[in-house]
């Protein structure tokens, strides 16, 4: 795996031997960025980071700040090692090692907001209506904000969303990019 664009293109991603993850291949990864670019200055969340391949392809791509979250203790350690292979320790970052659930309640109650949300959970596991849910009752995303979903064709959404719409999605293979959009709610002027 490799950054594709940006300051860091070209640098290696490095994941920690033993670790099963299912890294986005570079196809997704690239159709991606290239829906969301530009990212300059933007705010990022990358739960079930992985490696941080996500991640640290919106830092070598303008975010300004990235909040990786991922609750394997040896993935953390490669997401810090490739934030240092790449360049970025100047960059604002924040790993955890938690769970999406716990960063995503934690990331609350601190009031913390962000531009863009990428979640990637575990295929056909169930956990994409429930992330989905938390992440739309957790006010993470800023008015605007978009949250983009990598998750299997075989996986339905089925959660109830009151304030995210749907507006855009791909399929690739087995893989569908699910892209939501956050609109400010509109005041009754009654």
């Amino acid at each position: 795996m490799r950054i594709l664009g940006g300051i860091a293109k070209g640098k290696r991603i490095y994941t920690s031997k033993g670790c099963l993850i299912r890294p986005t291949s570079d196809k997704i990864k690239k159709s991606l960025f290239d829906m969301i670019c530009p990212l300059e200055g933007m705010t990022f969340l990358d739960l079930y980071s992985g490696s941080g391949s996500i991640g640290l392809e919106a830092l070598s791509r303008g975010a300004k700040h990235v909040v990786f979250a991922e609750k394997n203790v040896r993935l953390k350690e490669a997401i810090n090692k490739n934030i240092c292979e790449c360049g970025f320790e100047d960059k604002i970052c924040k790993i955890f090692a938690i769970d999406a659930q716990s960063a995503i309640n934690f990331l609350s109650r601190r009031r913390t907001k962000f531009d863009v949300i990428f979640a990637d959970p575990p295929y056909e596991k169930g956990w994409v209506s429930s992330t989905m849910q938390l992440l739309e009752t957790s006010e993470l995303l800023a008015d605007g904000g978009l949250i983009i979903l990598q998750h299997s064709c075989r996986e339905a959404l089925n959660a109830k969303l009151n304030h995210l719409q749907l507006i855009n999605q791909k399929k690739y293979g087995d893989t569908i990019l699910s892209f939501f959009r956050k609109y400010p709610l509109l005041e009754d002027t009654l």
